[in-house]
This record gives C-alpha cells, structure tokens and sequence, in this order.
C-alpha cells in the first residue's frame, strides 16, 4: 500500500514539475517578448533620430542663414567737373560706347 502512495506522489511531483516548467516557460516567451519589442521601440527611435538629424542638416544649408550674403562694394561717382582732358575724354567715349 505504501508504494501506491509512493507511486501517486512521485506522479503528482512530476505533474506539478511539468506545469512549473510550462508556466515559466511562458513567462519567459513573455520576457523574450518584452525584450525585443523594447528593443525594436529603441532601434525605431534611433532611426527617427538620425533621419531628423540628417533633414535639420539639410536644412540649415538651405536656409540663407548658413550662406554669406556677397558685399556690394560700392564705386565713387566720377565728378565731371574734377575730370581734365583725357579723362573727361575717356569718360564721355564711355558714356557713347567708343570703348
């Protein structure tokens, strides 16, 4: 009699064992799970960072900010009445075309 209660326990253990083993089989399928989902959400954000990097540099060197405006300089004007012979000469064949 005592080996059908030895025998009905030791089946009991291994019943109780397989469903321990199962259920952390299962919350570790669940952790797996979590895992990589965090890691994908983190390879996403990685991604959306670096593609928002690239865009801001590309715009920055559209926007006139980053270019240098080109400096007008400026030429006196010739005052008629300082100009002596073949200067005012050369500056009315200017005026014409002759040059």
């Amino acid at each position: 009699m005592t080996d059908q209660y030895r025998y009905a326990v030791k089946l009991l253990q291994k019943e109780y064992n397989e469903h321990l083993s199962a259920e952390q089989a299962g919350r570790v399928d669940q952790e797996k799970q979590k895992i990589e989902e965090e890691r994908k959400q983190k390879e996403y954000k990685n991604k959306v960072e670096t593609q928002n990097k690239k865009a801001d540099q590309q715009r920055m060197k559209a926007t006139s900010m980053n270019t240098k405006k080109p400096k007008t300089v400026r030429k006196k004007k010739a005052n008629i009445m300082d100009l002596d012979g073949d200067e005012l000469d050369k500056f009315v064949d200017g005026l014409i075309g002759l040059n």
